[in-house]
């Protein structure tokens, strides 16, 4: 069974999966470890896991790359922004995220570039309609992600939530929900599979995971907290060796070498001093 086929059949349980977002293939081998039946790669991540504090900069090729290292643990979740750009790179851009091995492409109505404005509902239908043409899989999930909420109101972005479903979207996707009205409501009005990202700093009100399950929230993503521990664990260890000469202070924190190479399913020969 191919990844998609796996991340539909989970999806059809109607059962809520918690989804933590990864970066890179140790963080994703790390998450399938700790039992999660799917991943998600978000595009800020992904560019952040580059080096480019702007999602805008992160070509499609660069974020194929890292999802190919990622999709070798499980089903991923592969956010391509609003499709790096028009209706033709959102088409080669599900080619790509396909052959590094996706089991679900998320496109958004944000653009990521330039000045970041809201993509026209007819121009973000027509890219649904591309990418669902062109991908090679037809069972590929397809997510829509609007961001209308915060600019165009509530009741703009469940028409949006609308169109892209009838557009070939399988799971739509409404951006920071503020009240839990709004996301019972959404549910009302949108009875179909909904994504929902809950998260440190995000204001989307949680709900109890029975609740979730009954409004038909069958993806909860939680995109950017492991890299942000990361981020954090390893700023300090370069504190500490730049202060100290060694990781001494941080010693406690490290994973010890037998559990990398469990981690990373390598052999390594630890009698020469190789990590």
């Amino acid at each position: 069974m191919g990844p998609a086929a796996m991340l539909r059949q989970l999806i059809d349980s109607g059962e809520t999966s918690i989804v933590p977002g990864v970066f890179d293939g140790a963080s994703a081998r790390l998450a399938e470890q700790a039992g999660f039946p799917v991943l998600y790669a978000g595009i800020v991540e992904l560019s952040r896991g580059t080096g480019l504090a702007d999602p805008g900069l992160l070509g499609m090729s660069e974020a194929a790359e890292r999802l190919g290292q990622i999709a070798e643990t499980l089903p991923v979740v592969a956010d391509a922004g609003d499709g790096f750009g028009g209706v033709v790179q959102a088409e080669r851009a599900v080619r790509l995220y396909e052959r590094a091995g996706v089991a679900a492409f998320q496109l958004g109505d944000r653009a990521y570039a330039g000045r970041k404005a809201l993509v026209t509902l007819p121009e973000t239908v027509q890219r649904i309609r591309a990418v669902r043409t062109f991908a090679r899989d037809p069972g590929l999930i397809l997510v829509a992600r609007t961001s209308a909420l915060s600019e165009e109101g509530f009741e703009a972005a469940i028409i949006r939530a609308e169109s892209y479903r009838e557009a070939g979207a399988d799971i739509v996707a409404l951006e920071a929900p503020r009240r839990e009205d709004q996301l019972v409501e959404l549910a009302r009005r949108f009875p179909h599979p909904k994504l929902i990202e809950i998260a440190d700093g995000i204001e989307t009100p949680p709900l109890e995971r029975d609740r979730l399950d009954e409004l038909g929230y069958v993806l909860v993503v939680i995109p950017g907290d492991v890299q942000r521990a990361a981020l954090r664990a390893t700023r300090e260890a370069l504190e500490a060796i730049r202060r100290d000469g060694d990781c001494s202070a941080v010693r406690d924190r490290l994973l010890p070498l037998s559990d990398i190479d469990g981690t990373m399913g390598s052999a390594t020969d630890r009698s020469g001093g190789r990590l």
